[in-house]
């Protein structure tokens, strides 16, 4: 581990965290008196593959969590899609888990009472495609589609841009096959599909080995925010102290990155990738 990251860690979470000293575990008392909540024996946090879960890496790399709560246990799952997730909290096996946005509101409208605590980016997504011919929203019509989910936010995305474009929101749903990324972006680069909406860094690679981009997300929505980490609201209620502490280690995480895209200038993203994840040998958990 980079000493230079482990001092950038320490920095960062050190300023987000202020002057709150509540994040200790154990029995006392805060300044006011009152008990101090306890973190849980054992929780289970689930990401998914992409540069976007980057803040996640670096806390898991790290064991902020474990540092922060002695005795505190972390299972760490990558699991492909945000379905698993889902099904993971309404069962109870997986405590926090990192989804998209649109898994997230669709398990909202069916009753799923969880709370987001933090959002993990912002990140334009690009629409890709091998195919010359292909290259606006109706050459698409007929082609096969890959997106993580049919409730992914890049399927939310494509919906999106089939409204705009071709005046019917569904106009591409009979197109949809669901993959995750690293798959997709195989099956795309092999012409197994005929165009792949997805996250970096896979746009980046698919663009590097003769893709190119049909259609962009921030076009169409302006600047959003792809993930969000999510917790249920039990669980915050039983454990409000630890979910106030994982928010902020977040936030400590979103300012370091920010940090390390500044400190590499035009690398941009691929600075701060470079920078931490080949670092810690995370990169290689991108396939």
């Amino acid at each position: 581990m980079s000493k230079r990251l482990a001092s950038g860690v320490a920095c960062a979470r050190s300023t987000a965290a202020g002057s709150t000293s509540s994040r200790s575990a154990g029995a006392g008392s805060t300044a006011q008196g009152a008990p101090r909540a306890v973190a849980p024996d054992k929780i289970t946090i689930a990401y998914q593959f992409g540069v976007g879960y980057a803040p996640l890496m670096i806390i898991k790399q790290q064991k902020l969590l474990e540092k922060a709560y002695p005795g505190l246990k972390v299972e760490w799952k990558q699991l492909a899609s945000g379905t698993p997730i889902t099904d993971g909290i309404i069962k109870g096996d997986i405590q926090i888990g990192a989804m998209g946005t649109g898994p997230m509101l669709v398990g909202w409208a069916r009753g799923t009472n969880w709370k987001v605590i933090a959002p993990l980016d912002e990140a334009d997504l690009w629409l890709m495609a091998k195919d010359s011919s292909i290259r606006t929203i109706a050459d698409l019509r007929g082609k096969r589609i890959a997106t993580p989910t049919a409730t992914s936010i890049q399927a939310v995305a494509l919906r999106k841009m089939a409204q705009v474009k071709l005046g019917n929101a569904r106009a591409l749903d009979s197109s949809l096959i669901s993959m995750d990324h690293p798959d997709g972006m195989q099956a795309l680069l092999s012409g197994q599909i005929d165009a792949h909406f997805t996250s970096p860094p896979f746009q980046f690679q698919e663009k590097v080995r003769g893709a190119h981009v049909v259609a962009r997300s921030y076009n169409y929505f302006g600047a959003h925010t792809f993930l969000v980490n999510v917790m249920t609201q039990k669980f915050y209620d039983e454990n409000r102290a630890f979910a106030q502490q994982f928010y902020r280690d977040i936030v400590a995480m979103h300012k370091l990155i920010d940090e390390l895209i500044s400190i590499r200038g035009t690398a941009g993203i691929y600075g701060a990738i470079g920078f931490v994840w080949f670092s810690t040998r995370l990169f290689g958990s991108l396939r």
